[in-house]
């Protein structure tokens, strides 16, 4: 089906420097973003039903939760500093070191670690979920 459009000219140089960057005709972005306008997107309350309803089941209280999600916060903070600080050296030393498959499992160990803690995602949760708004 064909339909011609007016574009706004404020609008214009947007849609041209977005189908610039991602290397596409005009056109082409322009019925992505009605595409994705139209696609049917789960809303966050619906995102969140099944961790709102294990939260009531666990029986713990919201000061809990919060203790949890602090305590996760932390640690992945503290993880996060260890990689800059690593990296940090090696580009003040100007070397730089590969990293092997032991120190990639003990890293991810480590952002793992009290994640036992946290609720599952919902089965029905993906990567479109997140990305919801491009490729």
């Amino acid at each position: 089906m064909d339909v011609t459009i007016t574009i706004s000219p404020e609008l214009k140089p947007k849609i041209e420097a977005e189908a610039q960057r991602l290397g596409k005709e005009m056109k082409r972005v322009i019925e992505e973003i009605l595409a994705r306008a139209f696609s049917p997107h789960p809303t966050l309350d619906e995102l969140l039903a099944p961790a709102r309803k294990e939260f009531v089941e666990s029986g713990l209280t919201e000061d809990e939760i919060d203790a949890l999600i602090e305590q996760e916060r932390k640690a992945m903070a503290s993880v996060s500093s260890k990689r800059q600080l690593e990296a940090n050296r090696e580009t003040s030393t100007g070397e730089s070191k590969q990293m092997d498959l032991a120190e990639i499992d003990r890293i991810l160990d480590e952002l793992a670690e009290g994640g036992e803690n946290l609720p599952p995602l919902p089965s029905n949760f993906s990567r479109k979920d997140i990305y919801f708004d491009h490729d």
